[in-house]
């Protein structure tokens, strides 16, 4: 969870809450925030959101599936391999899919179609993907101003106060890991902490001190 705060010399500042303790449970759940279904259904409950006011509720209930999937397809991150075609599986395409080193011998079609297939496979790696969005948001911004051409000291601006949306988006959105200072990493949080295997569950017998597996009906 995200907390907003703010200070006398500050913007507000989204402030990373996360999971204190070692229950497995909720660490669980945080870890579950960067995987690629949960991501699709935040995103495309904010679309829906947003485009609902425009939408006749009855024909579509839920605008935003179609043009959250349609950006993931044309920004590189949707995985063919995912199942169902209107949401996506649990893992991006780079824990899953490796390529192959090139051959010694590779002709140079073969290098650029293998340079493609590396740039496809790691799009979905969390620093590739906040450049992404970093840039979408310059472009938002310049376009904002109406003007083709801007200042370099404007620009400058535009592309700080561009980073900072995009780090406060991606904390909302609870997939920005503390560790990280400046830029993501190259793994989600998913990726790089162990669990452990799943906690069992114990009964106890009210009025006992042992455990049981059954309780007689």
């Amino acid at each position: 969870m995200y907390v907003e705060t703010a200070d006398s010399n500050t913007s507000s500042e989204l402030i990373l809450d996360e999971p204190k303790g070692d229950d497995w449970w909720e660490l669980r759940h945080w870890l579950s925030k960067t995987h690629p279904l949960n991501q699709f259904l935040l995103q495309e409950s904010e679309k829906n959101w947003e485009l609902l006011p425009m939408t006749n509720p009855i024909k579509n209930s839920f605008p935003g599936t179609k043009p959250i999937i349609e950006s993931w397809v044309s920004r590189g991150i949707w995985d063919d391999d995912w199942t169902n075609e209107h949401q996506p599986g649990h893992r991006w395409k780079h824990e899953h899919i490796e390529v192959p080193p090139i051959p010694e011998d590779a002709n140079f079609e073969e290098v650029v179609k293998h340079a493609r297939k590396i740039r496809d496979v790691n799009a979905s790696r969390p620093i590739n993907m906040f450049f992404y969005d970093w840039l979408e948001e310059v472009k938002k911004t310049v376009q904002k101003k109406g003007r083709e051409y801007t200042l370099e000291s404007e620009l400058t601006k535009m592309v700080e106060s561009s980073y900072q949306v995009v780090k406060d988006r991606w904390k909302r959105h609870e997939k920005w890991t503390k560790e990280w200072e400046l830029l993501p990493g190259d793994q989600w949080r998913h990726e790089t902490t162990y669990l452990g295997p799943e906690p069992k569950h114990e009964l106890k017998l009210e009025g006992t001190d042992s455990d049981a597996s059954t309780v007689a009906g």
